[in-house]
C-alpha cells in the first residue's frame, strides 16, 4: 500500500508569466471533486430506470493562509482564460500520482477575521478534461 501524509501534497498553478507557481506553502486544505452526469433514457415498457453517461466535470479548490505571493497569482487570474492546475496529493516524488487540467478560477476570497490569521479560499473549474499521471 502507498499511504501518505497530507503534508506532502502540492498544488501548482500557471502564473501570468506561464511558469508554474507552487502555492503549497500557503495552502492548508485541497479538495478535488469529480463527477459524471447521468442522463435518464427510460422508455415505455421498462421496469427499471435506464441511464447513459453524460458530461464529466471536476473542480479543485482549497483554503490557506493569505500571503502576497499567493494573492498575486490568484488575484491576477480573476476573469482570465484557463490556466494549468496540477495537484499532487502525495507530493512530487518519482512515481507519485498527480491530476492536471486547464482550469478557470471561479472563486477567490481573502476574508479577514479580527481573531484569526488572514486566510483565503479558492476554486478552479477544470474546463478541458482532467488527466491523471505520475511524476
Amino acid at each position: 500500500m502507498a499511504f501518505g501524509a497530507g503534508t506532502a501534497a502540492k498544488i501548482f498553478v500557471s502564473a501570468a508569466t506561464g511558469l508554474d507557481t507552487d502555492l503549497s506553502p500557503y495552502v492548508t486544505k485541497i479538495d478535488m471533486k469529480t463527477s459524471v452526469d447521468e442522463i435518464e433514457v427510460t422508455t415505455l415498457g421498462n421496469t427499471e430506470r435506464q441511464y447513459v453517461t453524460g458530461f464529466k466535470s471536476a473542480t479543485i479548490s482549497g483554503e490557506g493562509v493569505w500571503d502576497p505571493t499567493a494573492d498575486n497569482v490568484l488575484f491576477g487570474q480573476r476573469g482570465a482564460t484557463a490556466n494549468t492546475v496540477r495537484y499532487s496529493p502525495q507530493g512530487t516524488a518519482t512515481g507519485k500520482i498527480f491530476y492536471s487540467g486547464a482550469a478557470v478560477l471561479t472563486d477567490y476570497s481573502p476574508p479577514t477575521d479580527v481573531q484569526n490569521a488572514v486566510t483565503f479560499t479558492w476554486a478552479y473549474r477544470v474546463t478541458n478534461g482532467l488527466t491523471r499521471g505520475t511524476h
